[in-house]
């Protein structure tokens, strides 16, 4: 079909201009560092589908290179509807057919799951309860509660005791304007400072 279009009549394969088919793959082999696979639509959104006909497949994107042809991946599972994110062949994020998020840890029944330690280099806005394990509760008026330990308004509210240990254990209080901002009241009882 002119020269830029073969049809190899024996095999079935089609080549054009440098694109081949090979037993129901396309097979693209470019030597340009440029766009290798280009879909243009000039009209209308772009769309690229992959469909899987049958329910309980997968709808999979590989990314490798010489040494390994699968070391990255996209993986849809339409049986339970869930995505999975693979680099250096290890999936390292999930996120379930309810929105669920998992990081590098196993799926649970937090909307969030992270294996790893998270740095924010902004803020991070808490609209509802936040708890950090079992000890530590962050409240959306801008409490905090530390296993029975409450600040509120910048006040430390406690119901029982507060323990700090370790080699050298102290209590900090930084004051940014010299005023007297820090106050240790009793109000039933005794205060003792012991040694």
């Amino acid at each position: 079909v002119g020269t830029a279009v073969t049809l190899d009549g024996n095999t079935g394969n089609v080549a054009i201009s440098g694109f081949t088919t090979i037993g129901g793959q396309l097979l693209v082999n470019s030597r340009n560092n440029g766009s290798n696979v280009r879909f243009i639509n000039d009209t209308h959104n772009q769309k690229f589908y992959l469909i899987s006909e049958g329910t309980n497949k997968n709808s999979q994107i590989f990314f490798g290179d010489a040494d390994d042809d699968d070391i990255g991946s996209i993986d849809y599972d339409h049986a339970d509807n869930s995505m999975i994110f693979v680099t250096n062949t290890s999936t390292r994020m999930t996120i379930n057919n309810a929105g669920k998020v998992s990081i590098g840890g196993d799926l649970d029944v937090d909307g969030l799951t992270v294996a790893e330690p998270a740095v924010f280099s902004s803020n991070v806005n808490i609209s509802g309860i936040a708890s950090v394990g079992t000890g530590v509760t962050m409240h959306p008026h801008g409490g905090v509660a530390i296993a029975g330990i409450t600040t509120i308004g910048g006040q430390l509210n406690c119901d029982g005791n507060i323990k700090v240990s370790g080699t050298v254990p102290h209590i900090e209080l930084n004051d940014t304007d010299n005023e007297s901002d820090y106050r240790i009241r009793n109000v039933n009882g005794t205060f003792q400072i012991l040694d």
